[in-house]
């Protein structure tokens, strides 16, 4: 019988203050109370997947956490001085956000351009090298992807899923405006899906968030031309110029695509002041209470123009409302399926 084999003991040692500390204990990363991540050596946190989507300012990819494999997404911006302000703009104010209808924020470390590394025997990203100077953000991965995909893989939404998605964005536009920032470029390639059904407002590059005593004036012409408000032109709106967009992000769900599609920008703004406000190309396939929330939306007046919370309370939203939130998050859950399984 051979004898039993006894585990030493952890042994510790003593700087001094009466408090030991455990030897050979190996700190792989740390976050801050800012949620800024430091490490070692990144890929050992992290595995970063596929190229998920990209925008103006950066890609997103999709990433998991190794000890868990919780997956998020993480978007990449290049630290230059023409972006610098737009990360700390997007970081600050998901920092603040605290919503289940607004992309949650897990911190910011740094990194590097995932296309110069090379990739591992699966395809597979490695994790970037720290050494560059690049921006992560992570963020929530929404395995729905936006409603622009879907758009573009299943077709045009159907009242009820209209209802059900607008619903969650309403009350994620209800939180930010009451934080005092506009969002500025709602559209719905910004809104996003999870696997549970979730809709998820994102995409701060552009935000802004009012003074409290100056509301009304930001003075800054940005947005996507399509969706962006007629106000925006004169440099002096609020918070309404998001009504407008959600309006047009409406048609843009039941149509495939926003009004005027086929104009290029700069001949859409020539028209934007003297024409009547867009509708449906075929208003008769619509419901009266859809024609009208857009119609509500789409007020040349902002003044005139509802706020989130009357748009809540509108036909269109108290009629599909009765269904109940159960029916409706199914509606969302079944959407999100048809864009939730991860490319290896």
């Amino acid at each position: 019988m051979s004898k039993k084999e006894t585990k030493k003991p952890i042994q510790a040692k003593d700087d001094g203050s009466g408090i030991s500390n455990p030897y050979d204990v190996k700190v792989q990363f740390s976050v801050g109370k800012d949620l800024n991540w430091e490490a070692s050596s990144p890929g050992d946190v992290f595995t970063l997947k596929e190229q998920i989507g990209k925008g103006a300012f950066g890609q997103v990819y999709r990433a998991e956490f190794k000890s868990t494999r919780f997956p998020i997404a993480i978007k990449r911006i290049a630290e230059d001085s023409n972006t610098q302000a737009t990360i700390f703009k997007e970081v600050d104010i998901l920092r603040k956000s605290n919503h289940p209808h607004i992309v949650n924020y897990f911190g910011c470390l740094q990194g590097t351009d995932p296309s110069k590394q090379a990739k591992d025997e699966k395809g597979r990203f490695s994790y970037p090298d720290s050494q560059d100077r690049a921006a992560w953000i992570l963020m929530d991965y929404c395995a729905g992807g936006s409603i622009r995909d879907y758009l573009d893989t299943s077709g045009n939404l159907t009242e009820v899923q209209l209802a059900a998605v607008m619903i969650d964005v309403l009350q994620g536009l209800n939180y930010l405006h009451n934080q005092k920032i506009i969002h500025r470029d709602l559209k719905a390639a910004n809104i996003l899906l999870s696997e549970d059904g979730n809709v998820k407002i994102a995409d701060f590059g552009i935000s802004t968030q009012l003074n409290a005593t100056v509301t009304g004036n930001p003075k800054t012409m940005v947005g996507t031309t399509y969706w962006m408000a007629p106000e925006i032109l004169s440099e002096k709106y609020d918070y309404k110029i998001d009504l407008w967009s959600l309006g047009i992000t409406t048609i843009e769900m039941a149509e495939g695509h926003p009004p005027n599609w086929h104009l290029k920008p700069f001949q859409l703004m020539l028209k934007m002041p003297k024409d009547d406000p867009p509708t449906f190309k075929n208003p008769e396939k619509f419901s009266k209470e859809l024609r009208d929330f857009v119609y509500l939306c789409l007020m040349k007046d902002p003044s005139k123009r509802p706020d989130t919370m009357k748009l809540l309370q509108s036909s269109f939203i108290m009629k599909y409302a009765e269904k109940g939130p159960k029916a409706l998050r199914e509606e969302l859950i079944q959407m999100s399926k048809k864009k939730s399984t991860p490319s290896k």
